[in-house]
């Protein structure tokens, strides 16, 4: 069949108007309601992913839903722990029915919690950490070799680079100049522990990347202009591999999970799940009306205080002045509130007060 143009999205479901702002939303629902299943997914390192795969699959790769194994494809290999924002964007994509995402995670299902190569679309699946870098070099080395002109993409996530299969993957397509190789970085800088630079450092990691010999850029991860941008920036025919450092914040767009270690896996049940959909829903209605996305609505200054702030009188209300006070209404303790010179109720009873409110277990200081 012949090649798709780069970008083309004829036959998918992203042909319509939409902003890819809406479209990353979209997808983010699609996130939440898979972790509202038993199955439950790795919500933050999806959630973090967003921009870049709708990016990658709005306007950088050339593939085509109809003709998912087409072998003149680009490759993209994507983080284990991403799965199923990447299932979402293939949904949206058009690889698939979104409605068919709705068994994740069930028997025989074929979505589950990291990528399944039976999901059109889906190269890989994971094993170990480390092993996705190896595998894009390969796949790129083989493009090389059948002189094609199909490009490899491989996303990592910060804590997939703490393996050193990754650094001799590097090493060895910087060497073999495999400029048709892209390495996605998806610096959150969260894993399940905490913080990556406490377990093994990786700044600055443009640096790092340049020592052995690729193109590095480093871009905000959210921003899809940015992201676009930098993408078209990235020549395909060049003697040295590119990565691109996309800086993101774990759990995004959920402000209350966002830049959270606990946001890494996550079973929603039905009430946080129809919390983080109320969420996302506003946030898209926002964008409907043409809010500047991810930024909160501008209030108008406020006007500098002159002087001290005004003291408010206090007053101290009566004690016990309601008219209706619950001893009262007892005929045990009818008395009481009366003995205890309650204004509402001394019309009570006018002699002395019981026996039982002079004794010491009963003391006024105890009412």
């Amino acid at each position: 069949m012949p090649r798709p143009p780069t970008g083309s999205l004829a036959g998918s479901a992203w042909t319509g108007d939409l902003p890819p702002e809406e479209h990353a939303l979209r997808v983010r629902e699609l996130i939440v309601e898979m972790c509202g299943s038993a199955e439950g997914g790795h919500l933050g390192g999806s959630m973090s992913l967003v921009e870049i795969l709708v990016t990658l699959y709005r306007s950088v790769l050339r593939v085509e839903p109809a003709a998912p194994d087409d072998p003149e494809r680009d490759v993209l290999l994507s983080k284990g722990h991403g799965a199923i924002g990447l299932y979402a964007v293939l949904a949206e994509r058009g690889f698939f029915p979104a409605e068919d995402l709705a068994t994740y995670g069930r028997p025989e299902s074929l979505f589950s919690a990291h990528p399944n190569p039976a999901v059109p679309g889906v190269e890989m699946p994971t094993g170990s950490l480390g092993h996705g870098l190896p595998l894009g070099v390969g796949f790129a080395l083989a493009a090389r070799l059948d002189a094609s002109p199909r490009r490899t993409f491989v996303v990592l996530g910060d804590g997939k680079l703490q393996e050193g299969s990754n650094w001799e993957a590097a090493m060895a397509a910087g060497s073999l100049g495999l400029g048709r190789l892209v390495a996605v970085v998806d610096r959150n800088s969260l894993q399940i522990t905490g913080p990556t630079e406490n377990a093994v450092a990786l700044e600055p990691p443009a640096d790092r990347w340049r020592g052995f010999g690729w193109h590095a850029h480093e871009v905000d991860g959210h921003e899809i202009a940015l992201l676009r941008a930098t993408f078209d920036g990235i020549p395909a025919d060049t003697d040295r591999p590119a990565v691109l450092i996309a800086r993101t914040v774990k759990g995004r767009s959920l402000p209350y999970i966002e830049g959270q270690t606990r946001s890494h896996y996550a079973r929603l049940g039905e009430r946080p799940k129809k919390r983080a959909l109320a969420i996302l829903r506003a946030r898209s209605r926002k964008a409907a009306q043409a809010w500047p996305p991810w930024h909160p609505t501008p209030r108008a200054p406020r006007a500098p205080r002159s002087g001290p702030l005004p003291r408010r009188p206090r007053s101290r209300p009566a004690v016990r002045s309601n008219a209706t006070c619950w001893r009262s209404s007892s005929p045990r303790t009818s008395g009481w509130c009366a003995w205890t010179a309650t204004p509402a109720c001394s019309t009570a009873w006018t002699s002395a007060p019981p026996p039982s409110a002079t004794s010491t277990s009963a003391s006024p200081s105890r009412t």
